[in-house]
């Protein structure tokens, strides 16, 4: 009985340990990535005006 209560305290202690890396490590990580790729997103759009702005009858 004593062997099982130690196996579902690891198991508790295991699914806490991911949950908090999740939280903790992982969504700051996903959220820095999505924001370079909104940046990115926003500065090959303003480039592609500049580009279509300099030459306004190359773009057809």
């Amino acid at each position: 009985m004593e062997n099982n209560r130690n196996f579902f305290i690891t198991i508790a202690l295991s699914v806490l340990i991911l949950t908090l890396w999740q939280v903790f490590y992982m969504n700051p990580r996903v959220e820095q990535q999505r924001e370079a790729a909104r940046i990115e997103e926003q500065r090959q759009a303003e480039q592609k005006k500049a580009a279509e702005a300099a030459n306004p009858g190359a773009a057809v």
